[in-house]
């Protein structure tokens, strides 16, 4: 089992990285493999062979944690642009595969930027995978990151309930348990 931790920060080794390293750790202690991908270090430099290359890792993956900072209380802009991107992407196989969301602030629009993030997830019909409290970290550089403890406590609890739901779904399949039957979407004006 692989999660693929997508840092969307334009700042490689910055407080998201630094996020996304806390729920890989946790995972790795699971014997989970785990990636953290910057999809094009400079996304507003938007080159279609880095999505190629994304869509590529996603659908190697099996699950998803999707890091972003905090911008005007929303994603980066660039990391917005690659997710729509991304998710519109019809060959990106990304359905009933579990996602989280991290958002990192200085001091506010945490909230609203996982809402943000989780509405991707929840277009594609994935299980959206929680902690004990928002996945929301306070830092203003990654060697901070450490002292929000709640928030370290917090992400290391998602790993852990991501590696239990990874599991839960390896055992279903194991089972025989398969996945919803799909019907063509709806697309519906109202009058």
């Amino acid at each position: 089992m692989k999660v693929l931790l997508v840092n969307g920060s334009q700042n490689a080794k910055g407080t998201t990285n630094e996020s996304l390293g806390i729920v890989a750790k946790e995972l790795n202690a699971q014997g989970i493999e785990t990636e953290i991908y910057q999809p094009c270090p400079k996304i507003y430099q938007f080159d279609p062979a880095c999505l190629d290359e994304a869509v590529k890792k996603v659908n190697e993956a099996d699950a998803f944690v999707f890091g972003s900072p905090v911008h005007y209380a929303a994603t980066s802009g660039s990391f917005s642009c690659f997710m729509d991107a991304l998710f519109g992407r019809k060959d990106a196989e990304l359905a009933f595969k579990p996602a989280a969301a991290i958002a990192v602030e200085r001091r506010a629009g945490g909230s609203a930027t996982l809402d943000e993030m989780q509405k991707y997830f929840l277009f594609k019909q994935m299980p959206i995978v929680s902690s004990n409290y928002w996945n929301i970290v306070h830092a203003r550089t990654a060697d901070k990151v450490a002292a929000d403890e709640e928030a370290v406590q917090t992400l290391r609890i998602l790993g852990k309930n991501m590696g239990w739901m990874l599991n839960c779904l390896k055992a279903g399949k194991e089972a025989g348990v398969k996945i919803p039957e799909q019907e063509e979407k709806i697309n519906s004006v109202y009058r």
